[in-house]
């Protein structure tokens, strides 16, 4: 209760020299240039996912911190858990065979996405300094109901849900099935606007061969839409949120990389 507050990222780095790393915990749209301002004044960064809002600010934040020389990390919970361990384990040491194929979903957003207006500007309350909440971003009139959770869906402030759960559940398939850059990507989405991101989309990519891992597909869906569910599934287990279809059998797993499962389930015994 007696620590310092500070409603400007840069005042607080300017006055307390003291400070060896920033945590960012802040909307997606101001991650870049807190942890800009932050490698360039000498400080650590951990700044939880996405890294950045675009490509161009995570490109960015790359170079600078080479340049810098500062610690980095990007905080995306589920990366170091046995669940996630295991799932790479299993993958690279070909217990589903050669996997060509892996579904990822997610339920979000639940939170406003789609064909929406903007609400109508409002009176800012006094204990909010919105003008450095809104940073890079442009110059909107403030409304309650585009801060805090719902920011996610402004395609001002957020990254949507794939912004939101996708760094989490892409990030044991790509460490398992050691994927770099797709040669090709195919999106589509249901209805948006210029204000808010769609409600549903349904994203794939295709990856070339790795060393002895052969092409594959990843496709990534959210607002709810699952991937068709596997004949092999047994009825008393429900799809989670990572399927990965090997040519001698299927894993599946969580968000965050959790409790991986074999399909079918006696597979393991």
């Amino acid at each position: 209760p007696k620590a310092k507050k500070y409603t400007d990222f840069r005042e607080m780095i300017d006055k307390e020299k003291e400070i060896d790393a920033v945590l960012i915990g802040t909307p997606d749209h101001t991650h870049a240039v807190i942890a800009a301002y932050a490698m360039k004044a000498g400080k650590h960064v951990f700044v939880e996912k996405p890294m950045a809002k675009t490509i161009y600010e995570t490109r960015f934040l790359r170079d600078l911190a080479k340049q810098t020389g500062v610690v980095t990390q990007m905080g995306n919970q589920g990366h170091n858990i046995e669940g996630t361990m295991q799932t790479v384990e299993w993958i690279q040491g070909g217990v589903i065979g050669d996997v060509r194929e892996v579904h990822l979903w997610t339920n979000r957003p639940m939170w406003r996405q789609g064909y929406f207006d903007r609400p109508a500007g409002v009176d800012i309350p006094s204990n909010l300094n919105y003008d450095v909440w809104l940073g890079p971003a442009p110059d909107k009139p403030y409304n309650p109901e585009m801060l805090h959770f719902a920011w996610r869906g402004l395609w001002d402030y957020g990254t949507g849900a794939m912004g939101d759960m996708g760094a989490h559940t892409f990030d044991a398939p790509i460490w398992a099935l050691n994927l770099g850059m797709p040669t090709k990507i195919q999106a589509t989405s249901t209805p948006y606007n210029k204000d808010y991101l769609p409600q549903s989309e349904c994203v794939t990519y295709e990856f070339p061969a790795r060393g002895n891992m052969p092409p594959v597909k990843v496709t990534w869906s959210d607002g709810g839409i699952k991937p068709a569910r596997p004949a092999e599934l047994e009825a008393n287990r429900q799809l989670r949120e990572a399927l990965y279809i090997g040519d001698k059998g299927l894993i599946m797993h969580g968000t965050h990389g959790a409790e991986p499962q074999l399909i079918p389930e006696r597979r393991g015994s």
